[in-house]
């Protein structure tokens, strides 16, 4: 999109939430919260579309953006630099989540794409909206293997064993950086992340759409494989704490501090979907992550706890799946 458009469309959705009083800056209220103003970035995404959905129903001032644009949603493209800096002038956020990720099916450098994208960003933030605190979406997977006896935490060592892992640990010293200069900056590292709305290049969202394609004999690896399952309304309610406590962490997770193993995610689905299923395991390799939970104890420490046990969570989504 050339940044005229983009301009002239933000330009004309800004003019649309006044005049429908809808998440506007300019609206009255009373408490801190309706004061405040939120943008989410990304709300195309699994993460994003919750998190918009969760603010709204909270009655909280936001707005979204994503390079789609529709309704509400303003488009903008976190590389085209002006269109960025315009939307911060104008809407001036108290709180930004970016939960803007990169395309599964592209060719992609990811350290590159998301060290590049989170550098602009905050240096877009700190130009236009300095006061904002920002919130960026880290990765279990930054952590590599948890130790057995505990989950991983947020001061323990990065040891990625993935380029996805790698990325989002580049990503994690572009906000450092920012952070030592001013900028208020916590990155939340998500674990396992399910439910209503995920996409095919998640493990259960993937299972799903095979069944639905007609799959009735489903064939899973890695089925020893543990994991830290949590509901995705955990996670944005989490992100919402995150964003409005008086509290400021480098990083925080949003886990349960529970693990479940691939193969049991796969024979709950499997049963609720009434089809067959087989789980193979793998052998132990140093570059093979079995084992990610985290220690949920910082969140904790924010009143947080999770809702949503990981039956309920599947037996959500395989309902809204059929």
């Amino acid at each position: 999109m050339k940044k005229t458009s983009t301009s002239f469309a933000w330009r004309i959705g800004l003019k649309l939430l006044r005049e429908n009083n809808v998440n506007s800056p300019g609206r009255s209220s009373s408490s801190p919260t309706e004061k405040t103003r939120w943008l989410v970035l990304g709300v195309a995404g699994f993460i994003g579309r919750a998190m918009l959905a969760e603010l709204k129903k909270r009655g909280r001032n936001v707005t979204g953006a994503d390079r789609v644009s529709g309704g509400f949603i303003q488009p903008v493209d976190v590389f085209d630099a002006p269109s960025l800096r315009m939307l911060l002038r104008e809407w001036q956020p108290s709180i930004l989540l970016n939960a803007i990720g990169h395309d599964p099916t592209a060719d992609l450098d990811l350290t590159d794409f998301y060290f590049r994208s989170s550098a602009l960003l905050l240096e877009a933030v700190q130009a236009e909206a300095p006061s904002c605190r920002v919130l960026l979406l880290g990765s279990a997977a930054e952590y590599g293997n948890s130790a057995a006896a505990n989950g991983s935490r947020e001061i323990d060592p990065p040891n990625p064993l993935s380029d996805y892992g790698r990325a989002k640990c580049e990503q994690f010293t572009v906000a450092s950086r920012f952070a030592a200069s001013g900028l208020a900056v916590t990155t939340a590292r998500l674990f396992n992340p399910v439910g209503s709305g995920q996409g095919r290049h998640q493990f259960v969202g993937a299972l799903l759409e095979r069944i639905r394609n007609g799959e009735k004999s489903l064939s899973v690896r890695q089925g020893n494989c543990v994991r830290d399952w949590i509901d995705v309304r955990d996670v944005v309610r989490g992100l919402v704490i995150l964003g409005e406590s008086s509290t400021l962490f480098p990083a925080v997770n949003i886990c349960s501090g529970k693990g479940h193993t691939v193969e049991f995610v796969a024979r709950i689905v499997a049963r609720l979907m009434n089809v067959e299923v087989e789980c193979k395991s793998e052998a132990s390799a140093p570059d093979l992550l079995w084992r990610s939970v985290g220690d949920p104890e910082r969140i904790f420490g924010l009143g947080w706890r999770p809702e949503h046990s990981l039956a309920e969570t599947l037996a959500d989504q395989c309902r809204l799946a059929l």
